[in-house]
Order: C-alpha cells, then structure tokens, then sequence
C-alpha cells in the first residue's frame, strides 16, 4: 500500500508573519535532547499558530505532521524559557491585530508563568550531604 502524504494542517503562516517573528525563532530552540533541530524553524511556528489559532495543545496536534508532540513541548518550553515567546505575543498584537484577535494568545500563559517563577531552572547544583562544609560545621 502506498504511503499516504499527510495533509497540511490550516493555519500556516503567511509570508509577512514569518518575517514578523523569524528572529524570535532560532534553530537551536528546535534541538531536543541532543538531536538535531527536530523541524524547520517556519514549521514550528505553523505548529504554534495551529495551537492558538485552534485553542489546542500539543496533544491536538494533527497527528504525522508536525512530528513528536514531546519534542515540540520540550522546543516550546525553550521558547518561553527564553522569552521570545513574549516577543512574538507582542509582535503579532501590534502588527497583525487581526489575527491576534482571533488567536489564544494566552494558551501558554502558564507555561510562561512556571518559566518566570522559576528561573533558575537548571542552574542549580545540588551540594552533597557535607561537601564543602569545615571540620567546626560537621563536629569532625
């Protein structure tokens, strides 16, 4: 049986919103795990826009399309980590109210909110039990 092509999900990005954000969208938010960027960086934003735009998350995706939801949850938390999914929110509710309109742009708010509370995520070193600590500290 021959492979089926998957259909292009709506809500592509036009060419004027590519633009727009495509500086927001570094290739290395898309490396997951090591692995080399998981999509093209336009795809990504596709993805993002199916999202807000059909006020879903990642597990309605389309399926085969856009690839593993896991790695595009991981790629999207970088996103927000890094605040450019701020800029993009901004970008796109001043230069295409339209479609801001029409979107949910707050559908990653707590996803945002978790990066902000903690933004430390991953700079801290666990200490071991003692290490570090003078003879006086431990009673040795």
């Amino acid at each position: 049986m021959p492979a089926v092509e998957s259909e292009v999900p709506p809500h592509a990005p036009t060419d004027a919103q590519w633009a727009l954000v495509e500086h927001l969208l570094p290739e290395n938010i898309l490396v997951v795990r090591g692995k080399p960027a998981i999509m093209e960086p336009r795809q990504f934003l596709h993805a993002i826009m199916f999202m807000v735009m059909e006020r879903v998350l990642f597990g309605g995706l389309p399926k085969g399309y856009f690839g593993d939801v896991d790695d595009i949850r991981f790629a999207m938390r970088k996103l927000v980590r890094h605040h450019h999914w701020d800029g993009m929110v901004a970008l796109f509710k001043h230069f295409d109210e339209e479609w801001a309109a029409k979107a949910d742009l707050t559908l990653f708010d707590k996803m945002a909110r978790s990066a902000n509370e903690q933004p430390e995520f991953r700079t801290h070193r666990v200490r071991r039990f003692g290490a570090g600590l003078s003879s006086a500290q431990t009673g040795v």
